[in-house]
């Protein structure tokens, strides 16, 4: 396998003897080599946590990160989300199987007072999202309560969705036609 030809480069050759990276910046730019523009700050010579902790802001509860974000919303840093990079690298490994939880609610927090390691279905059940609302619900939409024997789940075949449907209201349903 070629390796491409730019000094330092490990990557291996695709077009013209430079990887995939080096070939863009040619097409673009002209130079294989390219690496910044007029004006721009680098960041080179810096170490990873000097890198990260420049785009923070600790001035707060919430230790917020100010820079690149996925789309999901949580900030990204060296191809890792920053609550997970700052956890690791202020506490330690994250425990095998467990999810990190913001118990701020603030996605870009990177406070480790403000993480908690705990199993994916907690984290899920905490959040805002539709089953984590569902599951906090005590009653059907009529006000019956949900206690033992009262409801059944049913699983929608075509999706594998798992819903609680309250006896009364589906025997109240049949009834009436």
């Amino acid at each position: 396998m070629a390796h491409c030809d730019v000094e330092e480069c490990t990557s291996a050759a695709t077009v013209k003897k430079w990887c995939r990276k080096h070939h863009a910046r040619w097409v673009r730019h002209g130079d294989p080599e390219f690496t910044k523009r007029p004006g721009l700050i680098t960041m080179h010579g810096l170490s990873a946590e000097e890198r990260f902790w420049s785009r923070v802001n600790v001035d707060g509860v919430c230790w917020e990160w100010m820079g690149g974000k996925s789309g999901g919303g949580y900030g990204v840093f060296d191809h890792k989300k920053v609550h997970i990079w700052a956890y690791e690298h202020l506490v330690g490994v994250r425990p095998e199987g467990l999810d990190l939880d913001h118990l701020c609610r603030n996605k870009v927090c990177v406070n480790p007072d403000h993480l908690e390691p705990v199993t994916r279905r907690v984290n899920v059940l905490r959040g805002g999202a539709p089953p984590a609302v569902n599951a906090r619900r005590v009653a059907c939409s009529r006000g019956h309560l949900y206690v033992e024997g009262s409801f059944f789940v049913y699983v929608r075949p075509d999706t594998g969705t798992k819903m609680r449907v309250c006896r009364i209201c589906r025997a109240n349903r049949y009834r009436s036609g």
